[in-house]
């Protein structure tokens, strides 16, 4: 049993450059989205330092943190042809069934030949990750 929520921000950090990586390449700005993937490491990096520090009177503020921070990954708007589908990091694909597939906006966009939807979809994509890292960061 633990008093913090077991849940490894830096590996999603790991992931997320990863992902930016497997759509570099294809005529895309990704400068934004990878300075964003920077700054949720760094908030990660401090995050982690937190939970081998934390006290019983922080738990609250840092599970918080910890567990929902997932939630700032989500648009509004929902997927290019699927809204209902939220989340910008991971979804099945739209040509895949129910195989996941990593930035799911942008890949789709590019699957479909669209580099300006898909250059949307990286901006939609690095504001999210900006809101996750100033959500984990305490900000």
């Amino acid at each position: 049993d633990s008093d913090v929520v077991p849940f490894d921000h830096e590996k999603q950090a790991a992931a997320l450059k990863k992902y930016s990586a497997a759509v570099a390449g294809n005529g895309l700005d990704l400068s934004a989205l990878d300075a964003n993937i920077l700054a949720y490491e760094a908030a990660a990096a401090a995050v982690a330092l937190e939970v081998q520090n934390a006290s019983h009177a922080d738990l609250a503020d840092l599970n918080t943190r910890l567990s929902m921070t997932e939630r700032q990954f989500l648009s509004d708007a929902g997927l290019p042809k699927r809204p209902w589908m939220k989340h910008t990091l991971q979804a099945p694909g739209f040509y895949l069934g129910y195989a996941a597939e990593a930035l799911p906006g942008v890949q789709q966009a590019l699957d479909d030949g669209d580099v300006e939807l898909a250059q949307e979809q990286v901006g939609v994509v690095a504001n999210c990750v900006q809101r996750a890292a100033t959500f984990l960061a305490g900000n």
